[in-house]
């Protein structure tokens, strides 16, 4: 992914070298992961390159993708990374086979779970275990192998189950939610009522206060006092009470959920909104509806239940709610619902093509995705 709005095929060291040096340098790698570690991918090419000597050895994990041909090239540069106190991985491991002369060297492997069968799996827990190795189980993609995998000994954890639903039979959404999403179908569609708005906020104390905290935030400077609950959405307006509904409806119904999910879906409602604005292309998904397709978009996670049952309730448009659904991949709502899904996945070549089709930079896709995860961390809901 170059500078310019065309995707130039760019292979994955130049992509992975191109986010160390507009993501990790520009922006921050604070900015990016807080007190965390960064992982980033290195095929043969980059390890053996001088790239690794402008990242910071305590705030990053150099995972050395399946790709690489252990030779005594690869051998001496993971001794010499580890002398100077970097953390090492191993990505998409299925087996010990190649990896003897570099596994003494990595911290961390990553077992691929979707690869090594059941007994391999248990296999490399149980041997490198006992070699003092932090075992992560990748690619986790139900209970069962997130069960398996506790079972195994397997410390760390990745892969869809921790963001698709477990479907539960009975009641799509539980009853406490339903005015929460009575509110989303208020506010969604082009028909916009204040009247019936203010209805529902009647009707729920909680929803009042949370509109009346957001309008009393250091966002806003309103200089005259707020009189009603009409009076607050007239000074909001429709934009951003579709923006403030769509949050605190979400933030009510995520109650119990992982942190991560809610911290994820409004990260990709910014992200949505502020790509769609840049690339001037809305494709007739107004900017308020990309921001909640991005919203949205764990919902079936968060709620248990299948997405399609709570997006058919909505008053999207036809655009955005086939592309909540995979039922296009063509139109732009699809397109940027493809980019923010691999840029959450560092995944920059898969993104490559998307940010180009929408004349969106390298440089100007990692400077919006780190807006969005500064404004998700200021909000105040």
């Amino acid at each position: 992914m170059g500078d310019g709005p065309v995707y130039n095929g760019i292979d994955s060291t130049a992509a992975t070298a191109s986010v160390i040096t507009s993501s990790f340098l520009g922006i921050g790698i604070d900015r990016l992961v807080e007190k965390g570690r960064a992982f980033i991918n290195f095929d043969r090419t980059l390890l053996l390159s001088r790239a690794v000597d402008a990242l910071p050895p305590e705030r990053v994990v150099i995972e050395l993708l399946e790709t690489i041909v252990v030779d005594d090239d690869v051998v001496a540069r993971c001794q010499e990374l580890k002398r100077r106190g970097f953390t090492l991985a191993l990505d998409d491991v299925v087996s010990e086979h190649g990896l003897e002369r570099v596994i003494r060297f990595a911290d961390i492997i990553k077992v691929d779970f979707a690869a090594a069968d059941r007994e391999m799996r248990r296999e490399l827990a149980a041997h490198l275990g006992h070699c003092g190795k932090a075992l992560l189980a990748e690619k986790v993609e139900n209970p069962d192998d997130f069960e398996s995998a506790v079972e195994m000994g397997y410390a760390l954890f990745q892969g869809y189950f921790f963001a698709r639903p477990n479907v539960v039979r009975g009641p799509d959404v539980r009853p406490s939610n339903h005015r929460r999403l009575r509110l989303l179908e208020c506010t969604s569609g082009d028909d916009f009522d204040f009247e019936t708005i203010e209805e529902v906020l009647r009707t729920e104390p909680e929803l009042s206060y949370q509109l009346l905290r957001y309008l009393n935030s250091a966002r806003f400077a309103w200089k005259s006092e707020i009189r009603s609950v009409r009076h607050a959405l007239a000074l909001l307006g429709a934009e951003e009470i579709r923006r403030w509904s769509a949050l605190v409806a979400l933030c009510g119904m995520a109650k119990g959920c992982p942190e991560a999910l809610l911290s994820y879906s409004v990260i990709r409602a910014r992200f949505c909104e502020s790509v769609s604005k840049y690339a001037g292309k809305a494709g007739g998904d107004g900017t308020s509806e990309l921001f909640l397709m991005g919203l949205l978009s764990m919902l079936d996670a968060i709620l248990s239940c299948p997405l399609e049952s709570v997006v058919n309730g909505l008053h999207l448009s036809s655009g955005v709610q086939e592309a909540l659904l995979g039922k296009d991949s063509t139109s732009t709502a699809a397109t940027i619902y493809s980019l923010v899904k691999a840029v959450e996945r560092g995944d920059w070549e898969q993104a490559a093509p998307f940010a180009g089709s929408l004349g969106v930079s390298n440089i100007e896709l990692s400077r919006i995705y780190c807006e969005a995860v500064d404004w998700a961390r200021k909000l105040e809901l």
